[in-house]
């Protein structure tokens, strides 16, 4: 999406705003995107300070040491990532016209985004660096990790060690044959492969693939025991499996299998019955942001100011699902850029806007920004919202767009980059 103006006078500014991408339960999406695999960055990310507690006000700032690939060199924005590959937030403001090296700083200090929410403590995240191009494809290039622990945080170019001690559980059912109805006796031990301090957690008994009953918490031996009676007839692999109640102190392990068969006189008089149930589908959440092109005209004096406004291309949002978690939309700006002179990106406000509402009529425009306010869209602001049980079917969403700038400002060809984030469940 490009906003275009020109400003009158003495002086012509032309903008251009580019919606870059858009992120859809914390993932990003954009036209044709040409991603590199998470964990397989070809260069890395320093961060300054490297480390530190979560009570610092400092916020810290991020430096890369190799260049965006060539075509990519639009803008820059630092994202985490769990270990696993999911993306989680864009964690930094967007870097225009990146040349090498080339870094920018958080949208907050650590301990803001645990307080938020958006990162968890004892938790490690791989920090990557998105390259943009002008029209909104992207690559992932450069890492770094993060550690997050209750009260502090530490960077490295790898993933840290695990310094969980290994355990074992082992399992024992008793009596291993029986008849319907009858308790066997599940008895499990979890012992740490090193040193005499027992582990800390809950054992969870599973037969096949179902657990049987809730989870047992590990007692200062070591052991979780439970009395199962509803073993029905036929033979049964029961496993024991130990989850830590802090993973970075003890690892999980499982037991081997342990075979109960339940047999006898009330076996053979019974039988098996099928019963069939047609489940619908489940129904999808997409996002959807319109790349037309949005002018915002000539911009002409107001005051001591130079002003231009405009619309939003559309921005649909599609609830099909039979549960209905609710959802919500925001948007943030980076500043404006012509290559030598930037303009705060706190300039341009919005006023969102319900352009087509759903059948129930139950979605929540966002907050208008004005331009100029501190924090303002370059912090990032709501466009819409559906609480739980609410926003089902499709919503169009717009709204309206005023740049307000001095009179003053060096003529040129700005541009601007907002991104447009949708995450698939109330806040």
């Amino acid at each position: 999406m490009k906003i275009s103006t020109s400003i009158g006078r003495a002086k012509r500014l032309t903008l251009a705003l580019g919606i870059a991408g858009a992120t859809v339960g914390m993932g990003l999406l954009a036209a044709a995107p040409a991603q590199a695999g998470v964990g397989s960055q070809p260069g890395h990310v320093t961060m300054t300070p490297a480390t530190g507690s979560l009570t610092d006000t400092t916020i810290p700032t991020w430096q890369t040491d190799s260049a965006c690939p060539t075509g990519f060199t639009d803008s820059a924005v630092l994202d985490a990532y769990t270990l696993s590959g999911t993306e989680v937030s864009f964690v930094s403001q967007f870097v225009q016209g990146v040349t090498a090296p080339f870094g920018g700083s958080l949208q907050g200090t650590l301990g803001q985004f645990v307080d938020l929410g958006v990162l968890n403590t004892n938790t490690t995240y791989e920090l990557v660096v998105h390259c943009n191009d002008p029209v909104g494809n992207f690559q992932s290039v450069q890492s770094m990790y993060l550690t997050l622990g209750a009260t502090d945080w530490q960077t490295s170019p790898t993933p840290p060690a695990s310094n969980a001690t290994p355990t074992t559980t082992a399992l024992t059912a008793t009596p291993n044959s029986a008849a319907p109805g009858d308790a066997v006796a599940l008895d499990a031990t979890v012992t740490a492969n090193s040193g005499s301090t027992t582990p800390v957690g809950n054992v969870q008994f599973v037969d096949g693939a179902t657990p049987l009953g809730s989870p047992v918490a590990v007692n200062a031996s070591g052991a979780a025991s439970s009395s199962i009676t509803s073993l029905g007839c036929g033979t049964h692999s029961i496993i024991a499996k130990f989850a830590p109640t802090d993973p970075n102190a003890f690892a999980a392990s499982t037991s081997s299998a342990v075979t109960v068969t339940i047999n006898g006189a009330a076996c053979a008089l019974s039988g098996t019955e099928t019963v069939n149930v047609a489940i619908p589908n489940t129904g999808a959440f997409t996002f959807t942001v319109d790349g037309t092109p949005v002018s915002l005209g000539t911009a002409t004096a107001n005051g001591n100011n130079l002003e231009a406004t405009g619309q939003l291309s559309p921005v649909t949002v599609s609830d099909t699902r039979n549960t209905v978690p609710g959802w919500s939309v925001a948007g943030q700006t980076s500043d404006f850029s012509d290559g030598t002179h930037t303009i705060d990106g706190n300039s341009l406000g919005w006023t969102p806007a319900i352009t087509t509402p759903n059948a129930a009529n139950d979605v929540t425009a966002g907050t208008a920004i004005a331009p100029g306010s501190n924090p303002g869209l370059k912090q990032g602001g709501g466009l819409a919202s559906a609480a739980a049980t609410k926003g089902s079917g499709t919503t169009v969403l717009g709204g309206g767009l005023d740049l307000v700038v001095p009179a003053s400002t060096n003529a040129g060809s700005y541009s601007a980059t907002v991104t447009l984030t949708a995450i698939d469940t109330a806040s």
